[in-house]
């Protein structure tokens, strides 16, 4: 019984939790420290990554000699035996304050004084214990090194198709917000640097290093839509701009070109709105207009980089044509046929929208016949 209560009183005991810390860090045993620290273990807390964020994060306490441990009362008393005859009843009552502060029994704090082999002058660090809820062998008190200000939160805002991982762990997609734009977050993580990386369908893949703090947030949402997608649109555009424009001379609706469209309402109505004067501009009510045309040639002369912050992207488009039309004279009603090639330029607007992309609006420029 004696030895049962003397090995749980020294595993306990405040004092030697502090050295075990201390020890782990002057050694580098990240491991050892771990066993230290009052956490609650998630996919990000543990031991293997902390052993991981130490190794890349950790501060070298290698060059450590000789250390003192004491605690925050030890200190206090120290000092006002050091300083109580210069500074006399002043000094006392600060001491009394500091007392005061200690006197939390849920918290007990230490005073580490070290010396180095790279410098003569002492140093210090102030450790802090939790009492934890649980209880050593189920009677002896059970302190851990509090990490606060060790441990934060961070959240990365991108966008909701995004695949979101720091260190390699994959962060649970949210709801997205209005914008398209979600808050991948992270309740509990180490705070120092960790490696972020996003993978967009749309977009190049986008690494970067991360700097967490108690509660931090990244933004990413300037992503490089990558060169295979941004052919692609290329791709579609032409093949959508022959439809609309096909679409328009023939005075079709616009839901049966064949076209992805937008869901939106707003950005819906607008796109029929844009399609019906296109549809004006090309078919007269007198049954004369355009009659025929085709496409020579288009150039890409879209100029936008990343994809948007909503998750959208403008395809901007230079084409060349061949056309026949149709035109009544003002005097004297007579038809005449024309023959023509001319250019023009057309920019379709596009939103990423579970997992393709869907036409939200289109301008035209230059449009003659």
């Amino acid at each position: 019984i004696i030895g049962f209560f003397a090995i749980g009183s020294a595993q306990s005991n405040p004092k030697n939790i502090v050295e075990n810390y201390v020890e782990g860090l002057i050694d580098g045993d990240w491991e050892q420290v771990y066993d230290t620290l009052a956490v609650t273990e998630s996919e990000f807390i543990n031991s293997e990554n902390y052993v991981k964020f130490q190794e890349k994060n950790g501060k070298d306490y290698s060059s450590i000699t000789k250390y003192e441990v004491q605690s925050a009362e030890e200190a206090a008393e120290e000092l006002l035996d050091k300083y109580e005859d210069l500074y006399g009843d002043k000094y006392a009552d600060l001491y009394d304050d500091a007392m005061d502060e200690v006197e939390d029994k849920l918290l007990k704090t230490y005073v580490v004084t070290y010396v180095t082999n790279t410098s003569s002058s002492p140093k210090t660090m102030t450790v802090t214990l939790a009492e934890q809820n649980e209880k050593s062998w189920l009677i002896f008190t059970k302190y851990r090194v509090s990490t606060e200000g060790m441990v934060g939160k961070h959240t990365v805002r991108t966008y909701k198709d995004a695949t979101v991982t720091v260190d390699g762990i994959k962060v649970d997609a949210p709801a997205e917000d209005e914008n398209g734009i979600a808050e991948f977050k992270i309740d509990a993580i180490f705070v120092g640097e960790h490696d972020l990386k996003i993978s967009h369908p749309a977009c190049d893949e986008h690494e970067e290093v991360i700097s967490t703090g108690t509660d931090r947030t990244t933004y990413a949402t300037s992503l490089k839509i990558s060169k295979a997608v941004k052919e692609d649109l290329f791709k579609a555009t032409q093949d959508n701009i022959k439809k609309l424009a096909n679409g328009a001379k023939d005075g079709k609706a616009l839901s049966s070109l064949g076209i992805d469209c937008t869901t939106d309402e707003d950005d819906l109505d607008d796109l029929k709105r844009n399609y019906e004067n296109l549809t004006n501009s090309f078919r007269k009510t007198d049954g004369t207009g355009l009659k025929s045309i085709t496409y020579t040639a288009f150039k890409d002369n879209s100029y936008q980089e990343s994809i948007g912050t909503s998750g959208g992207y403008s395809c901007y488009v230079k084409t060349e044509y061949s056309y026949s039309s149709t035109r009544k004279s003002y005097w004297d009603n007579t038809i005449t046929q024309n023959t023509d090639t001319y250019s023009g330029w057309l920019t379709l607007n596009y939103d990423y929208v579970d997992g393709k992309w869907v036409l939200k609006g289109f301008s035209y420029y230059n449009y003659y016949y």
